[in-house]
């Protein structure tokens, strides 16, 4: 049998320019192993600064196991989504210059904390009415942060897992009485966690799922001129530098039917990938209905 224990509290403060508040809920499953659970947000705003703060005990990654009989010197993938911390932090700090006449927002933002550590910047300025432009950017620490699959390729392998990644992104959104129209284009390099997630996505469930995700990574390497590093890591290192391009457009409309959004939209999430060169973005339509 399992018994839970839970609680909750809040606590705010507030003044003219100043306001604070602090939630908390705590949880307790005993039974054969005794699993605590815990999260905490806490918000501060003063003036035109805003900072949230959020911390919770993070679930560990699940990956799946490989077959024993075609690894059996390798320990289990489900133990390595333990090793990482089992506390997730993040914040955000945000900034409206707009009481002072600036049409500018600012937001910081620090995802993972204690594993990842995925750091990031955004600005948005409403230069003319209607018009939105937004620039932004941000660096990954640790790309492999919580991801047990990774964990354990970096263990076997002998990989060090803390190649970073970094990313910038320029977007634009115009609202017009009959659509609003959105567009972004991106770019960031591969990064390790995505390198290693692409060899292995397939590896080794069998024979020949793990002769096909071989010839995939013998793509990229030669595609990418990966094919003279004397090692697999040193070719993981090559590829984790590569670009990749990305963009979107959307059209919105909520006036043509009463209740309904349509939205056109095409995106190209890796519009420079040299191997699979057919993925060159894909086009959705929607009609969502609220009732």
């Amino acid at each position: 049998s399992v018994n839970n224990i839970g609680a909750s509290a809040k606590a705010s403060y507030a003044t003219d320019v100043l306001s604070t508040s602090v939630a908390a809920d705590l949880g307790l499953a005993v039974a054969k192993e005794t699993k605590f659970a815990m999260d905490l947000a806490a918000n501060f705003k003063y003036d035109f600064v805003t900072v949230d703060a959020y911390l919770n005990t993070a679930k560990a990654t699940e990956a799946k196991d490989v077959n024993p009989e075609l690894l059996p010197r390798f320990p289990k993938k489900s133990d390595f989504g333990k090793e990482s911390t089992p506390l997730l932090l993040s914040a955000k700090v945000a900034t409206d210059l707009n009481a002072f006449d600036v049409p500018v927002k600012l937001e910081l933002t620090g995802k993972d904390l204690l594993a990842k550590i995925d750091l990031g910047a955004k600005v948005t300025v409403n230069a003319i009415e209607n018009l939105e432009l937004t620039v932004s950017g941000g660096y990954v620490v640790n790309t492999v942060g919580r991801n047990a699959e990774a964990l354990w390729i970096a263990k076997v392998t002998g990989f060090k897992p803390f190649a970073g990644q970094w990313s910038a992104n320029v977007g634009a959104k115009y609202t017009a009485p009959i659509a609003t129209i959105s567009g972004e284009v991106s770019l960031k390099n591969w990064g390790l966690n995505d390198v290693v997630n692409t060899y292995f996505a397939a590896l080794p469930v069998n024979d020949e799922a793990n002769a096909a995700a071989v010839e995939l990574m013998n793509s990229y390497v030669n595609k990418y001129d990966a094919a003279s590093a004397s090692t697999l890591e040193e070719q993981f290192n090559i590829l984790s530098k590569r670009l990749v391009l990305g963009a979107k457009v959307s059209v919105e409309n909520t006036t043509l039917i009463p209740g309904a959004t349509l939205k056109l939209a095409w995106e190209g999430k890796d519009l420079t990938n040299k191997v699979k060169v057919e993925q060159k973005g894909t086009v959705a339509a929607s009609c969502t209905i609220k009732f």
